[in-house]
């Protein structure tokens, strides 16, 4: 999907996980008054994309990131992503550090884990009860751990999600250090400080040991859970605008 004037800087922006191109949108909205936003459906997810699930735990996912922006033909192209998107953006950079002008990466996976428990009882295990049950109040119990604020669209849309879509419960990988080292692209990261899939002073920590390109306008959302309030959301679309 593209929004924005053709004579703007481009910027790809990717959803998270179980998520879709115009999800990315709505969460990035206020970009396309200073770029020409594409957003694009990844793979294997509940979106229009192709069912072909790539693996998280090697470089593919890098690479077709990198052939969607080929075949846009984008050059210097900026690149913001949330959770899975994160994922996906520096498995990107981690592939061809070429051709991308500056990151920018909410709540990313594949820099650090929360703790495994807490995720299997807050969050997997009701969502495994919702299955079975398909009881609504399982879907509330488990997004009221990851989104900051209450998401009526979210609740119908995972509801559904959760009952048709085989989702991918690969254990998420961290990029290791020697990966990490030689990525010059600008880097900002976006961290929630109630985060319970990627905690955030871990994060930051661990994203100013590996990445020399680093920059200092790493924030933590003080007030935010794993997913985004929209108001900490426009402060996210005014930091890339800046």
């Amino acid at each position: 999907m593209i929004t924005g004037d053709a004579s703007k800087p481009p910027i790809l922006i990717v959803h998270g996980s179980n998520g879709c191109a115009p999800i990315a949108l709505e969460t990035y909205s206020g970009l396309e008054s200073h770029f020409q936003v594409f957003a694009v459906d990844v793979l294997a997810q509940p979106n229009k994309s192709t069912e072909t699930r790539l693996s998280i735990k090697n470089e593919d996912y890098g690479k077709w990131l990198h052939e969607v922006i080929a075949i846009l033909k984008l050059k210097n192209v900026t690149l913001a992503g949330f959770s899975l998107g994160g994922l996906v953006i520096l498995k990107a950079l981690e592939f061809k550090d070429e051709n991308v002008k500056e990151v920018f990466l909410t709540a990313p996976a594949y820099l650090v884990n929360g703790n495994p428990l807490k995720a299997l009882l807050k969050v997997f295990i009701p969502m495994k009860r919702y299955i079975k049950s398909q009881k609504i109040k399982y879907v509330e119990r488990f997004l009221n751990e990851l989104f900051t604020e209450r998401d009526e669209f979210a609740i119908q849309f995972l509801s559904k999600v959760f009952l048709h879509f085989k989702m991918d419960f690969t254990p998420v990988p961290v990029i290791k250090t020697q990966a990490a080292k030689p990525i010059k692209t600008p880097i900002t990261i976006i961290a929630a400080k109630n985060d319970l899939m990627f905690p955030s002073e871990k994060m930051i920590k661990r994203a100013k040991k590996i990445f020399p390109s680093l920059k200092n306008t790493t924030l933590l959302l003080e007030q935010s859970k794993h997913v985004q309030s929209r108001s900490d959301n426009k402060k996210i679309v005014e930091i890339i605008k800046k």
